[in-house]
């Protein structure tokens, strides 16, 4: 997991660089009669602006248990800070599954019991019991795209910008509409499969998801997440930031696979690809900091 986060890291910022560098005016990009030195990156989709530099640390405000509401999201450490009011750690989700390790500081939600309601709104009762872990009521996170096509690297394979695609796969977190609009892919395993990368270029704050398709499932079709124990696909949603937060896995979804290749390492017009669409993915949000490693 840590390898992956790493890799998503140095080629986010590989690609915000080479942005940064596609100066049309010839000029020095650097702020004239010494003027502001903070950059803000533009989305190519909308023109919002990510990874705003000079945010305030956030504080957990006092709160009462009178209040449905307290404690949730806020962080616990096992043995040192515990949730307020009845919140359950999402330690006992990560540390069962032997994540524990990768994590310093986790955060706390709403247990909940059978798909019972949940006090704030938006969060969906939740049955953790495939990771180990309790019922909690968490946010919902949707990934949707249109069609798109990615070349496949094969495993080991040393990427670089010139491999990637750009694509749009709208992200909605709690309201909020963010846009991945770059994407790669490569075989990877054990097991075999295909991992595909899709992210926010950024050195600040971005998200990225990574979907893994199984190879026995790498062929035109719809390809579905199950329950069933088959493993057609799988999907994480992570948060890179200053305090390294990873923010979802899937829950239910699609992908529609209209043409797949062998992957390859190839340039220009005649470099096989494979032309992905439909992608309509629902995960839930759960957090915790990463270590420094």
């Amino acid at each position: 997991m840590m390898t992956k986060r790493t890799r998503a890291v140095a080629l986010a910022a590989a690609v915000a660089l080479a942005l940064a560098g596609c100066d049309d005016g010839g000029g020095s990009a650097g702020p004239a009669d010494g003027g502001d030195t903070e950059t803000e990156w533009q989305s190519p989709i909308d023109g919002s602006v990510w990874g705003d530099a000079g945010e305030e640390e956030e504080v957990e405000p006092e709160c009462e248990c009178s209040d449905p509401l307290c404690g949730i999201e806020y962080t616990c450490v096992p043995g040192e800070k515990d949730c307020l009011c009845g919140t359950t750690c999402d330690s006992a989700v990560y540390v069962p599954i032997g994540w524990g390790d990768y994590f310093k500081t986790y955060r706390c939600y709403e247990p909940c019991d059978g798909g019972g309601t949940c006090a704030r709104e938006g969060d969906v009762c939740t049955d953790l019991a495939a990771l180990s872990g309790p019922e909690l009521c968490l946010p919902r996170i949707y990934a949707e795209s249109g069609e798109f096509e990615i070349k496949v690297l094969p495993a080991g394979a040393d990427y670089s910008i010139v491999d990637m695609a750009q694509v749009d796969v709208q992200l909605l977190v709690g309201g909020e509409e963010r846009h991945l609009v770059m994407a790669f892919a490569m075989a990877s395993g054990p097991p075999p499969m295909i991992d595909m990368v899709f992210m926010e270029p950024g050195v600040g704050e971005y998200y990225y998801l990574d979907v893994y398709i199984f190879d026995d499932f790498w062929a035109p079709g719809t390809v579905a997440l199950t329950t069933d124990g088959t493993y057609q696909l799988d999907a994480r949603l992570y948060y890179i930031a200053d305090d390294g937060w990873m923010a979802g896995m899937a829950l239910t979804g699609t992908i529609a696979l209209v043409e797949t290749t062998e992957p390859a390492m190839c340039d220009g017009p005649g470099c096989p690809k494979s032309i992905i669409g439909s992608m309509s993915l629902e995960l839930y949000g759960l957090e915790a900091e990463f270590e420094e490693y």
